[in-house]
């Protein structure tokens, strides 16, 4: 049986108010309805960002690399093409996370997001 304690004594807790809850084991239906989801806009900004300035760099990489652009830039082809790909990569993978969650395909959600709040 429960009992509270009041000052050094313990006293008796009557029954109906251990049992006051809306349910007999303590839970509510309340607690277990997942809240809505809540679209993290910052990061899916951030990562459009990403993905369009990693694709213009690997794009003026790949015109360097070819000579469409003089070859006296050439020294700058392969900081592009790094710089590019480690921004296009996660840029792009998480705006198809983003865009698929949008859509509501099976098995992609908004919390698969980083969020930077």
């Amino acid at each position: 049986m429960s009992r509270r304690r009041i000052g050094y004594e313990y006293r008796r807790i009557p029954q109906e108010e251990v049992f006051s809850r809306d349910s007999v084991d303590g839970f509510t239906p309340e607690q277990f309805l997942k809240p809505p989801q809540k679209i993290p806009w910052k990061a899916i900004i951030f990562s459009t960002f990403l993905c369009i300035t990693g694709a213009i760099s690997l794009v003026f990489g790949i015109l360097i690399a070819i000579g469409h652009i003089h070859e006296k830039y050439l020294d700058r082809q392969l900081p592009l093409f790094i710089l590019g790909s480690i921004m296009f990569i996660p840029g792009c993978y998480h705006v198809t996370v983003a865009y698929r969650a949008f859509m509501r395909h099976p098995g992609y959600s908004f919390e698969d997001i980083p969020d930077f709040d």
